[in-house]
């Protein structure tokens, strides 16, 4: 469904992507990866998280021809990077873990409400 809709946007994915251990990691891979697509691989903090450095070898085997694979230290390095790289025809896409993603959301949340107590 997720690769449907960013199909539709007819963009390349700067995809930024952790996923816990336990999962599926291939067959999540071949579902979302395409040709032209960029790839940071981040941690799931405090979770039982599969590795960077193991997604990245797996992904490359799986879709060679992603422009970018890189891990990161976290998803926050990884939005920054993924950011300075975006063009006008790419768009960022945060996916794998709800945990990770709550995680993100959490902090620009904690974030927030620090800016308005200033």
């Amino acid at each position: 469904m997720l690769r449907n809709y960013v199909d539709t946007l007819d963009k390349s994915v700067i995809w930024i992507m952790g996923m816990l251990s336990t999962k599926e990691h291939d067959k999540v891979f071949q579902e979302l990866l395409r040709a032209k697509d960029s790839l940071y691989l981040v941690p799931v903090p405090d979770h039982s998280t599969a590795k960077p450095d193991y997604l990245a070898i797996l992904a490359k085997q799986i879709c060679p021809q992603l422009t970018r694979i890189k891990p990161e230290k976290n998803i926050f390095s990884a939005l920054e990077k993924a950011t300075n790289e975006q063009n006008s025809q790419q768009v960022i896409v945060i996916a794998g873990s709800l945990y990770l993603i709550g995680h993100f959301l959490g902090n620009l949340r904690s974030d927030s409400s620090k800016g308005h107590n200033n």
